[in-house]
C-alpha cells in the first residue's frame, strides 16, 4: 500500500510548510535571545566586578559564549531542513488526498490512493479508499435507477453527474 519513492518537490504545500519554517525560525531566535539575556544577567550578578560597565559585560559575554552562539547559528539550517522534511510527511499526503477528491468531484475515474512509506495519515488514505469504493459502486446503480425513472435521461448524462459536491 505504501511506496518508497521520494517526492519530487520539498515544498508540496508552500503555504503550510513555509509557515512552519517561519515559526521554527522565530522560536529559534527567541530561544537564543532568552538564553543570551539569561547569560548576561548571570554575568552581571555573579561573575562581573560590582559597578562594571555594559561594555565590559558584553565583552565578557562574547569571550565566554561566542562558541555557543556560533554553534547555535550553525544549527538553524539543520532545524529548518528537518522541519521541512517532517512537514513534507503530512503535507504530501494532504495534497495527494486533495487532488484525488477534486478528481472525484469532477467525475473522473480515481484509483485508490496510497501514501509513501513513512508518511503520516496512512489511515486517512484507507478511509478515502473505502469512501471511493462505495462511491464507485453506487455510480452504476444510480445511473441505472435514473435511466429507469426518466426515459429522457441518457447514459452520457449519468456518467457526467457526480453526487460529490465540493
Amino acid at each position: 500500500m505504501s511506496k518508497t519513492t521520494r517526492r519530487k518537490s520539498n515544498f508540496v504545500d508552500p503555504e503550510t510548510q513555509l509557515s512552519l519554517l517561519k515559526r521554527i525560525t522565530f522560536h529559534w531566535f527567541s530561544f537564543i535571545l532568552a538564553n543570551s539575556v539569561a547569560l548576561m544577567i548571570w554575568l552581571i550578578l555573579f561573575e562581573q566586578e560590582p559597578g562594571g560597565s555594559w561594555g565590559e559585560t558584553c565583552s565578557l559575554f562574547v569571550q565566554r559564549y561566542a562558541p555557543f552562539l556560533i554553534i547555535s547559528a550553525a544549527m538553524l539550517p539543520i532545524f529548518l531542513r528537518d522541519t521541512m522534511r517532517l512537514s513534507n510527511r503530512f503535507a504530501g499526503p494532504i495534497q495527494r488526498l486533495r487532488r484525488a477528491m477534486e478528481a472525484v468531484a469532477e467525475g473522473s475515474h480515481v484509483k485508490p490512493i496510497s501514501f509513501r512509506k513513512g508518511d503520516f495519515l496512512q489511515d486517512l488514505a484507507a478511509d478515502f479508499n473505502l469512501v471511493l469504493a462505495r462511491h464507485q459502486k453506487q455510480q452504476p446503480e444510480k445511473a441505472s435507477q435514473e435511466t429507469k425513472t426518466d426515459p429522457q435521461f441518457s447514459a452520457s448524462e449519468a456518467e457526467s453527474e457526480s453526487p460529490v459536491r465540493v
